[in-house]
């Protein structure tokens, strides 16, 4: 039994080893998906979106009545007193124990800044000196402070916050839009170091095969020894090429899986995106698209409302200032606590303050006066900035428009380079085209690839960026705002 126990375990570590270094295929939109998911970003991104809702909670809480209780249930006091009275100074032994609480309800004026409370305390005051229990309590009270003529935050958080809270959301889809960016370079990267390494592979194989037969051609007289020395420079070159694309292809996949949150051990290998959809962006519709759901449209009323708001703080905290507070309610105080409830008696304060600045050479002039102008230059800065955001946005959805047609000429070009390079390479054996001719028509072939998959990397990266700016789904039809 612990035989077939310890072979099934044995099998069991090699299935789970040779899975461990299976190939994963990955398409863009899988690499898109996962790093959207998975990655260290989406986490990044997941937690400062939730620290920003958590924001706007406080926020509500504000408006919302909330209750505090407040007690020092032990207080013991052992101490002597110096006692100046009519009858002279005298020394005064004091030993006495005291016990309070306190519970209340407060609630936030929003509208003109001030706060109400409704509270009851009850207190005990045992003199160990003179044997005196004493008890007093406040059985129910109202207070009210409001603050006047002077700056009232409640009010510009109420038009701020929900603003912020859906910036915070438009910035959210939008920094997933980012990641897809991101995800498609690391995409690409790899993609590009998969294609170097396959063209230095094809090289190599190609320069050893040709110096192989060259020199057969060589001892035939068909070759002069330059050329057959220049082929085999060649052939030690591509060797160099292919060890440098290797160690670039694990550096690229090192990047990749480190980004996507994936093992360091897991094999990738990349499908290229050879076909893109047609798709075709109108300027205008993008423009209103980018209007309506662009965080960066908000951010533009924030900075006018934030100037709004200073300029309001400079001239409430620097001119006439006045509050009242107001206390209305009951007490009493007695030898037992039965008694302070019975009857207590009516209590009242009333009082006013005011501070009006008589001469402060005039600073607070000065920063009433900095705060209007810092308003009328983010005014102007924001108009400006619209003004490059709408010229952006028109722009980069003509260029989008422009990249399906290079990828058509990229591809056709591809095509002809590799045929040609064909003939060449045949012609070259045949000793009907000379060396240079040969080395051109195989750079030909390279560069014509890579522009290719060049080409289909800036349609893509270009679309998601078109996703990013306009928080919209070209393909689908829908917006990606968060609700």
């Amino acid at each position: 039994m612990n035989v077939k126990l310890i072979i099934i375990l044995f099998i069991l570590c090699l299935k789970l080893n040779s899975s461990a270094q299976e190939q994963m295929n990955l398409t863009m939109n899988q690499v898109i998906e996962i790093a959207q998911q998975k990655s260290l970003n989406a986490y990044i991104n997941e937690n400062l979106f939730l620290s920003s809702s958590w924001k706007y909670r406080a926020f509500l809480a504000q408006k919302r009545p909330w209750v505090e209780f407040f007690s020092r249930p032990i207080e013991f006091d052992k101490s002597i007193d110096v006692i100046t009275d009519n009858t002279g100074t005298y020394l005064s032994r004091t030993e006495k124990f005291t016990s309070d609480a306190t519970l209340s309800v407060s609630q936030n004026i929003l509208s003109t800044g001030g706060e109400i409370s409704l509270y009851t305390d009850l207190n005990m005051l045992n003199n160990y000196s003179n044997e005196n229990l004493f008890w007093s309590a406040t059985p129910v009270s109202i207070q009210l402070s409001q603050p006047l003529f002077q700056f009232n935050s409640f009010k510009w958080d109420k038009k701020l916050a929900p603003l912020n809270f859906e910036i915070a959301k438009k910035e959210y889809s939008q920094s997933n839009e980012e990641i897809a960016m991101k995800a498609i370079s690391y995409f690409f990267d790899l993609l590009d170091a998969q294609l170097q390494y396959k063209i230095a592979q094809l090289n190599k194989q190609s320069a050893d095969s040709l110096y192989i037969k060259s020199k057969g051609r060589y001892e035939r007289g068909a070759i002069a020894l330059i050329d057959l020395q220049r082929l085999e420079l060649n052939m030690l070159n591509t060797h160099t090429s292919f060890e440098k694309a290797k160690m670039q292809l694990e550096r690229n996949k090192y990047e990749l899986k480190s980004f996507l949150g994936l093992r360091y051990d897991q094999e990738l290998m990349l499908e290229v995106p050879d076909s893109v959809p047609d798709l075709n962006i109108n300027p205008q519709e993008a423009l209103n698209m980018a209007m309506a759901n662009n965080p960066e449209i908000l951010e533009f009323q924030q900075t006018i409302l934030q100037a709004d708001r200073n300029v309001d703080r400079a001239k409430g905290n620097n001119g006439l200032r006045s509050s009242v507070d107001l206390n209305l309610g009951f007490d009493k105080s007695g030898q037992s606590i039965q008694s302070i409830y019975q009857n207590p008696d009516r209590a009242q304060d009333v009082s006013v303050s005011l501070y009006i600045p008589i001469l402060d050479w005039g600073m607070s002039k000065g920063q009433r006066e900095m705060a209007i102008s810092d308003k009328k230059v983010a005014v102007a800065r924001v108009e400006m900035e619209k003004n490059d955001f709408e010229q952006n946005i028109l722009m980069s959805a003509l260029e989008f428009n422009m990249l399906k047609s290079m990828i058509l000429n990229a591809k056709k070009a591809n095509a002809i380079s590799e045929k040609t390079y064909q003939v060449v390479e045949d012609r070259f054996l045949l000793g009907k085209v000379n060396l240079e001719t040969f080395y051109a028509a195989r750079n030909e072939r390279d560069n014509a690839l890579s522009n290719y998959y060049n080409r289909i990397r800036n349609y893509w990266y270009y679309y998601y960026y078109m996703r990013s700016i306009t928080l919209y789904d070209f393909q689908n039809e829908v917006a990606l705002s968060k609700n």
